[in-house]
């Protein structure tokens, strides 16, 4: 023979439900929210004597410096061969 449940008190049953059902709603709904950021650069002048390792290796912060000068040369349209110049000006993508 099955147990039959039966409810004491419905009202509070109704709030204990929709509260979950709001709690699930509102944390899958946050990532959504903050999961997209418009980037920010900084301009940086290059400096005479100035790499992209160098350059990098200063505004990178915890980041991988390989993925950060990728950023960079695609931010700034450079190729694998670009050579930057002393007075020339960088976007730099700011964490």
């Amino acid at each position: 023979m099955k147990k039959r449940y039966v409810l004491k008190n419905p009202k509070r049953f109704f709030i204990f439900c929709t509260s979950v059902l709001l709690l699930i709603f509102t944390t899958s709904f946050a990532s959504f929210v903050y999961g997209y950021k418009t980037p920010h650069y900084e301009i940086v002048e290059v400096k005479q004597g100035d790499t992209l390792w160098k350059i990098a290796s200063e505004y990178s912060g915890n980041s991988d410096i390989r993925k950060f000068i990728h950023n960079v040369k695609k931010v700034n349209s450079l190729d694998s061969n670009s050579k930057i110049l002393a007075g020339s000006e960088l976007k730099i993508p700011v964490q």
